[in-house]
């Protein structure tokens, strides 16, 4: 055989082999960027082998669990918040997409199959991917957690992660979740994992984004990733205790929470944004 045919040949099989070790690599980002979508590995028992102290002893791709400086959720305590106005509206441009409801173990998620739009944060945008629950909240407001929190998961184009969360105390019905009723319900009574539910807005979801926190932390589930850019609303909604309850026994674990602890703050910076226009300064938090 021809040395150069030969030659040719071998750089060939070496620029198939790199093409493929990329998108191995690409993928394994990816994968570490977003939450497991199997939650039956783990639990939220503090006495448990699987309980959050173990969660990156489980696997050694949740290690971050365990090793992370920069953990999730956290007190965002007004002695360690600093507040700005240069942050700028949290403007959400959703569109209405066919919707996924499943159950992953320990909460209840809301995923969009198609385009449902996005936000922009920092001058990246970051795509609406899914959103779930988790009661209590698993933020804290100067040591006080509610008795909800939504979180809207947002993924940018190289797997970033980005999340606006909500939390809400026990009063009137919250709207949204009155509309995704009786699918929660059906997946209740059933042992159905997932369910699709047809088209959902996720404008229909108010959570009230004047004034809000941001800093840098993690996924609140393993793999835990870090470098996740959190934007938690400071404007506390109302649930009804019917509606929690029903998010908590749709996920048929047995648990009546599915909150991870507060993780430490390591001299992270807390921002609260707080318009500077008199109007919106005026509105209740």
């Amino acid at each position: 055989m021809p040395y150069r045919i030969t030659k040719r040949r071998e750089k060939m099989k070496l620029l198939v082999l790199c093409a493929i070790s990329l998108v191995l690599a690409l993928h394994a980002g990816l994968a570490a960027s977003e939450e497991v979508e199997d939650e039956s590995e783990f639990n939220y028992d503090a006495g448990s082998k699987r309980g959050p102290a173990r969660w990156g002893d489980i696997r050694k791709e949740w290690g971050m669990c365990r090793n992370g400086s920069m953990q999730s959720p956290v007190d965002l305590s007004s002695e360690k918040v600093q507040v700005v106005a240069h942050l700028g509206r949290l403007n959400r441009s959703y569109e209405a997409s066919n919707a996924t409801l499943k159950n992953r173990g320990h909460d209840i998620m809301l995923r969009w199959e198609g385009g449902a739009g996005s936000i922009y944060v920092n001058g990246t945008q970051y795509l609406l991917k899914q959103c779930h629950w988790h009661s209590p909240s698993e933020h804290a407001v100067n040591g006080r957690r509610f008795d909800l929190e939504l979180h809207m998961v947002h993924e940018s184009p190289k797997g970033e992660v980005a999340v606006i969360g909500a939390m809400y105390k026990l009063g009137q019905p919250d709207t949204f979740l009155s509309s995704m009723a009786n699918h929660v319900e059906w997946i209740s009574g059933t042992h159905e994992v997932q369910r699709a539910i047809g088209i959902v807005n996720p404008n229909r979801i108010k959570i009230g984004c004047r004034k809000y926190y941001r800093y840098v932390g993690s996924l609140t589930v393993p793999p835990c990733t870090q470098n996740v850019i959190w934007t938690i609303v400071q404007k506390v909604r109302t649930v009804s205790r019917k509606q929690v309850k029903l998010l908590r026994e749709a996920v048929h674990d047995d648990s009546e929470f599915n909150a991870r602890p507060l993780q430490p703050m390591n001299r992270r910076p807390v921002q609260l944004f707080s318009p500077t226009d008199s109007k919106l300064e005026s509105e209740n938090p």
